[in-house]
């Protein structure tokens, strides 16, 4: 690893932060925030304990830096925002839905993590990053609909589409509710699901 400039202690750093803190993400992408043991974290950065919590901080200082990294990395709300492909980035995204995940992927680290954050009480410190990003995700998405341009045909849901929506939103919303305080976003996917309930 390449010498950095020197730190606040004056000592020259003998690694290239970039390096250890992507080392760090694909730790924590492979096994998650819980399984990813301290251990895993030396031994996949190749620093001391020291060195690693001196330069980047405790376990959830380095998990929620790995996960700013992730979201640099995949630019998914670049895309949506863009004005020339948000909307077909967002179409895309929900024609992929119909596709199996595979065992050979390591699939989205932060939908990972919202998963992970789900199945136990929702008190760690980068539970206010995952709600900011829901938040971010959500406005991303609103712009794009208000660009796309709509079928001038209707084309009403079937009853086997709305039972479709019904039922992931009925697992999904656990997974937001865990996932920080979004009341709003809640609160709207409720009235939605009660209007595609109710209109034909």
């Amino acid at each position: 690893m390449s010498e950095k400039e020197p730190s606040g202690s004056g000592r020259p750093r003998a690694f290239d932060d970039a390096v250890v803190l992507e080392a760090i993400m694909q730790s924590f992408w492979k096994r998650g925030y819980q399984a990813t043991t301290l251990e895993h974290l030396l031994a996949d950065t190749k620093l001391s304990k020291s060195s690693l919590y001196n330069a980047f901080g405790g376990k959830e200082e380095l998990f929620t830096k790995a996960l700013a990294r992730y979201l640099e990395q995949e630019k998914f709300l670049e895309s949506v925002l863009d004005d020339e492909r948000g909307a077909t980035m967002v179409l895309g995204m929900l024609e992929s839905f119909a596709k199996p995940a595979t065992r050979h992927t390591k699939g989205c680290l932060m939908q990972r993590t919202m998963l992970e954050n789900a199945t136990r009480p929702a008190k760690s410190k980068h539970l206010e990053f995952v709600s900011s990003y829901l938040r971010e995700v959500w406005d991303a998405i609103t712009m794009a609909m208000k660009k796309m341009k709509p079928v001038r045909k209707r084309h009403p849901l079937s009853d086997e589409e709305k039972a479709a929506v019904i039922v992931s939103a009925m697992f999904g919303r656990a997974v937001i509710a865990r996932n920080g305080r979004n009341e709003q976003l809640l609160q709207t996917l409720s009235d939605a699901l009660v209007k595609i309930a109710r209109n034909s």
